[in-house]
């Protein structure tokens, strides 16, 4: 029996996901709508102009937001050897990273805004050529600590002042 020996991811973060299935849902639903809409010529007890207006705005909604959330991805973190390696993957694309460890170093918390105005942190790694990944985001600032810290020890750099 073949046992593989490809890395077991050591962060992962997936909240992207929830857009993904959320404007996926949605635009379902809109197609249905759409398609209701015509069918029966409109909305009964309402003039055809306002509901044509409302479709067309949760078809103007839902395209941005699906565009949003669709250019956000789901990423891995692999430590392997002296590599990390960096897998972040869309809807429709995916790309996989691999560097140095000596070039991962910069792996930082930062706290953000959500969209209610509450603290939200998120732990990003900045790749060699200086672009920051979210690998880890919450409301608790102990759990992208924490991811960091999991990093930094993988990396055999758990001494570094965060």
């Amino acid at each position: 029996m073949n046992i593989s020996t490809a890395p077991i991811p050591l962060l992962r973060n997936r909240m992207a996901l929830f857009g993904w299935i959320f404007m996926s849902i949605w635009m379902g639903m809109l197609v249905i709508f759409t398609y209701l809409f015509r069918r029966d010529g409109g909305v009964p007890g309402h003039s055809f102009e306002l509901g044509a207006l409302f479709l067309a705005a949760g078809w103007l909604i839902g395209l941005g937001a699906t565009a949003f959330f669709f250019n956000m991805p789901v990423t891995r973190v692999f430590v392997q050897g002296g590599s990390v390696i960096l897998r972040e993957r869309w809807p429709l694309r995916a790309k996989v990273q691999t560097f140095d460890v000596k070039d991962a170093e910069n792996i930082f918390v930062r706290e953000e805004k959500d969209s209610e105005g509450d603290a939200y942190f998120i732990c990003y790694l900045r790749t060699p050529e200086g672009r920051d990944v979210r690998i880890k985001e919450a409301h608790l600032r102990e759990i992208p600590e924490k991811a960091r810290a999991e990093l930094l020890a993988a990396l055999g750099l758990a001494g570094q002042a965060g």
